[in-house]
């Protein structure tokens, strides 16, 4: 993969974007947090690759929950998986190719809701383009499964439109029904 461009956090080459070793490497490094206020941090810097990691929030459910006001700091053996899970090798995001066929898988949870946008590249293979994923509120966590699974779509349909826009050609949708 030669390098066009390097920043801080990506990495961008003709196979597209991909996340800065050197970022991977400190946050793979990162002490086990000892207070709330660390895994705030840690989770700042985890943040950086949201757009890399399909179901971020429900990875790191448990280390959020550890930032909650009246939670009682505790290392668990689920957030030591989340503390690392997924951020050793992240996918490489294609670039987009407005003129092919857009595919956005969704998935919702009980607490949560997330979404990978892809395409089928020229030698066939699915490339991950973006993903997405944001924590239901109190009142959507009530909906019926239905529901859930039908704001998925919804909500991230809304969140990709600048590409569905751009595209000349369409969107294909998956979803668990």
């Amino acid at each position: 993969m030669s390098t066009i461009s390097r920043s801080q956090s990506n990495v961008v080459s003709a196979d597209g974007i991909a996340t800065n070793p050197t970022k991977v490497e400190k946050v793979l490094g990162w002490p086990i947090p000892k207070s709330r206020f660390e895994v705030q941090q840690f989770l700042g810097l985890a943040n950086l690759y949201r757009r890399f990691i399909p179901q971020i929030v429900e990875v790191t459910k448990p280390l959020h929950r550890l930032t909650e006001k009246n939670c009682t700091f505790q290392w668990t053996t689920a957030c030591q998986q989340a503390f690392h899970q997924n951020l050793a090798s992240p996918p490489v995001l294609a670039f987009p190719d407005f003129i092919k066929e857009f595919i956005l898988d969704t998935d919702a949870s009980d607490n949560a809701m997330g979404a990978t946008l892809s395409q089928i590249k020229d030698d066939d293979t699915e490339r991950v383009i973006a993903c997405a994923s944001q924590v239901l509120t109190k009142a959507e966590r009530h909906y019926s499964v239905t529901r859930k699974e039908i704001l998925a779509p919804v909500t991230f349909t809304s969140y990709f439109v600048n590409i569905s826009w751009a595209s000349t050609s369409n969107f294909v949708l998956n979803t668990v029904l």
